[in-house]
């Protein structure tokens, strides 16, 4: 697992090189949750597409809102954890 983006207690991270760029979400503190999964990119575009929501339906509008102002990083850093490149996470 390479955390990739730490944000307020949300921990975005990336534990498959199989797929498309995606992220996985957790809220530190919560125990027992399960982690949000949502994909960055469609066919090569900017495009949001939830996979799933775990526990975390209710926080969509924040979750989407960090991904949306830290996205140009948090693709560079996924692709790099992907392509098997050792990363730090980024922390705001």
């Amino acid at each position: 697992m390479s955390k990739i983006l730490i944000h307020l207690g949300w921990i975005f991270f990336v534990y498959s090189e199989n797929e498309r760029a995606h992220l996985h979400i957790y809220k530190k503190g919560k125990k027992r949750s399960r982690s949000a999964k949502i994909f960055l990119e469609k066919n090569g575009k900017r495009e949001l597409e939830w996979a799933a929501y775990g526990d975390y339906k209710k926080e969509v509008a924040k979750i989407e809102k960090i991904i949306n102002d830290n996205y140009d990083e948090l693709v560079e850093t996924v692709k790099k954890s992907m392509s098997g490149i050792k990363v730090k996470p980024i922390k705001k």
